[in-house]
């Protein structure tokens, strides 16, 4: 297990402090916000800032855009960031320590939190900002690896969405001859806001996602890596923004399970 018990965020993670904070107000248009999560750089793909005239308002996660969408249908994008945020009345602080930021993933189970320096919100921390110090673990992959859920080939659009939804998953899994295909939730939200996607909406309604295959709209060949493997000799294959999860046998391995159960915050 690697420690960080002992270290800020600050001294853990100096270069959020250095990229731009991308945000949302709560009466930004739900258009904009998907767009953030669907087609942001890699820095912002477990979440969103809400800040109201400059101070913390709350957070946006991809499962509560899910569920919206799922609960709004065709009118999802009607709607505004105040609708699927979570409100938050504190964040992070530039010199709390990374077991504090972790123990707020484990308690909240969203590996997102805005960070303040001097009262005001500067920077996110996510986990993927933490995946260097995975890189020191001599432990096997498997032992940090999840079961592994998969679904048919043939599932639509509608379905998977209902799947991550009711599962609490962000990658859906096929299994092909050869070998394991994934899309993630950033991929179906970037199909969902293109420009033919809504218009086919508008013309057939949101059942015609049911007619669609998933695995049809951007599904890429798995990475697999060996049961054995040194979990911190694969944690670098994280640093790809394609990469949202390794497939260890007939289990997977994510950024959560690195990191959390890397730490020892979770078995």
């Amino acid at each position: 297990m690697f420690k960080l018990q002992d270290i800020s965020i600050r001294e853990a993670a100096p270069h959020i402090f250095r990229r731009p904070l991308l945000y949302v107000s709560p009466f930004d248009s739900m258009l904009q916000v998907a767009t953030f999560i669907a087609t942001g750089p890699q820095i912002y793909v477990d979440g969103l800032v809400v800040l109201e005239e400059n101070k913390l308002a709350g957070r946006i996660g991809g499962y509560a855009l899910a569920n919206h969408i799922l609960k709004t249908r065709e009118r999802w994008l009607d709607g505004k960031a105040l609708q699927i945020m979570e409100a938050l009345e504190h964040a992070l602080r530039e010199d709390d320590s990374i077991t504090k930021a972790l123990r707020v993933f484990m308690e909240t189970r969203f590996a997102f939190m805005p960070v303040s320096s001097n009262g005001k919100i500067v920077a996110s921390l996510s986990l993927r900002d933490l995946i260097n110090y995975a890189m020191g673990l001599k432990v096997e992959v498997q032992g940090l690896t999840s079961p592994l859920l998969t679904i048919d080939n043939d599932t639509s659009v509608l379905d998977a969405l209902e799947f991550m939804v009711e599962k609490g998953v962000r990658n859906i899994v096929f299994l092909k001859q050869d070998g394991p295909y994934v899309i993630n939730d950033r991929k179906i939200l970037a199909y969902l806001l293109h420009s033919q996607t809504r218009d086919l909406i508008s013309r057939r309604g949101f059942e015609v996602l049911a007619t669609i295959k998933v695995i049809g709209i951007g599904a890429l060949k798995g990475t697999s890596v060996d049961l054995r493997s040194e979990a911190g000799s694969v944690a670098h294959l994280f640093s790809n923004i394609e990469t949202s999860c390794l497939f260890v046998g007939n289990r997977i391995l994510t950024p959560w399970d690195l990191v959390m159960k890397g730490s020892g915050f979770i078995s």
